[in-house]
């Protein structure tokens, strides 16, 4: 199949460089369904900011929007951007992209030109806009008014990242169909030796008994750092490794106090080393959908110290298994006394444990992008169209919520201010192609054990 990605990040480490930050983890999901996508033979396609296959509007600072919104890019609906997609949902089969800045536009464009639209929801945009907007209840409700907006189409499918999620957006009157399950790195044990010196380059002459706790994220107040430093136990050492509009190094970093940040993002491989040199990976965060760093850790043998809200509730099925938690809204003295507990008195949970845990603390309903994709075609290939009138009302409902999204978008960048980025030609016109391991994918067109690029300018790419 063909597959459209419409999304403002889909790596770590894109055009935006210092601004990646506002990717998070919806970036280190993309880049890994991506991936999923063309292993298994499809051909991808990708609109994004950080690829440069989109025009894009960069937000600014100011009164209305913190500063942790600077640099967020939003893929306007210009006419240039209008040819473009037209192109694009003449190429694809099914369209996959997370919570856009057009997701009534680009649900619109899936109803009317009959493509199955796959809406994956990975943040908990409504309470991120509540901590960084200043008009943050009537940003919630538009939040939500535009996902349903977008769920006029009964061909979109919406996913999501956790139960708890799941269970926030159906509160809220929105269907969810699956939850996915991340996909985490395959990653080689480090060494005893390797270990230690990793552990000295992050807390430069902690001993090797000292609990060394690791926060690794985005520095936004969401994240609530100031938390995790206030109520660290004595004789334990925290690394925060990140980067972000705060500023956690001038604030936080005091290696008297056992406190090192390491302010920048790093590659996945090398997180992955400080997650095995770590004893603990620690977030205090209420906002999260799902932890995606406490479940990398736990994936290479880490267990986790989290705070008991958001999709957090949903990763420890059983404290001690994979992980403890701590209420970090506690007072300081009783959040620290707790935090110290589990650091030094409760037993930290063995691989095996860590790994029965996760397993416990599966989704029952655990999807893979793939099978969303599937499932959303086949879907809309067995739907019947509807009467005329039906069809009427939809396509109406779809387009008003486009104007209202585009009304929206320009109140924010006028009132925000903004720049604009343009495409680069070059690379609007590239597909994506991956050789599965016989070299059968596309019908064979792809050689076995290669990967290339090939330049398509939408066409279809099957026997190239």
């Amino acid at each position: 199949m063909r597959i459209l990605i419409i999304t403002p990040f889909v790596t770590t480490f894109g055009r935006f460089g210092t601004y990646v930050h506002t990717g998070g983890g919806v970036a280190v999901r993309y880049e890994s369904y991506e991936q999923s996508l063309l292993e298994a033979g499809h051909s991808v396609r990708v609109l994004s900011p950080d690829r440069q296959t989109i025009d894009t509007f960069e937000l600014m600072s100011s009164q209305l929007v913190a500063p942790a919104m600077h640099g967020f890019p939003f893929i306007g609906l210009t006419l240039s951007n209008l040819r473009t997609f037209l192109s694009a949902f003449a190429w694809c089969d099914c369209v996959v992209m997370p919570e856009n800045t057009q997701i009534c536009s680009i649900s619109a464009l899936g109803y009317l030109l009959r493509k199955p639209v796959v809406l994956n929801i990975h943040t908990n945009v409504a309470q991120m806009v509540r901590s960084n907007v200043v008009t943050g209840w009537v940003a919630e409700r538009l939040y939500y008014a535009a996902i349903k907006g977008a769920k006029m189409n009964p061909q979109l499918v919406c996913n999501t990242v956790s139960e708890t999620n799941r269970e926030v957006l159906e509160r809220e009157g929105i269907e969810v169909s699956g939850v996915y399950e991340l996909q985490t790195r395959q990653c080689d044990e480090l060494s005893a030796e390797e270990r230690a010196r990793i552990r000295q380059q992050l807390a430069p002459g902690v001993s090797s008994d000292t609990p060394l706790v690791l926060f690794a994220g985005r520095f936004l107040k969401e994240k609530r750092i100031d938390r995790l430093v206030a109520c660290l136990p004595a004789n334990a050492a925290l690394v925060l490794v990140g980067s972000g509009h705060d500023n956690v190094h001038g604030a936080h970093h005091d290696p008297s106090k056992l406190v090192f940040v390491h302010a920048g993002f790093v590659p996945n491989d090398v997180i992955y080393k400080y997650y095995q040199a770590a004893d603990w990976v620690a977030n205090a965060s209420d906002f999260e959908t799902f932890g995606n760093t406490s479940y990398e850790a736990n994936s290479v043998g880490t267990p986790c110290i989290l705070h008991p809200k958001g999709g957090h509730l949903s990763q420890i099925a059983k404290e001690g298994s994979n992980g403890w938690f701590v209420n970090f809204d506690a007072a300081d003295d009783v959040a620290k006394e707790s935090f110290r507990r589990k650091l030094f008195e409760r037993p930290r949970p063995t691989r095996e444990q860590i790994r029965e845990g996760v397993r416990a603390a599966r989704p029952a309903n655990a999807v893979s992008i793939r099978q969303a994709v599937e499932d959303a075609v086949a879907r809309a290939a067995g739907r019947k169209r509807g009467d005329c009138l039906g069809r009427i009302y939809i396509a109406c409902a779809l387009l008003l919520g486009t104007l209202a999204n585009i009304v929206c978008e320009c109140l924010v960048l006028g009132v925000a201010g903004w720049r604009k980025v343009p495409a680069r030609p070059e690379a609007k016109a590239k597909v994506r192609l991956i050789a599965t391991e016989s070299g059968a994918g596309l019908n064979g067109a792809q050689e076995a054990g290669g990967e290339h690029v090939i330049c398509t300018n939408a066409r279809d790419t099957r026997g190239e």
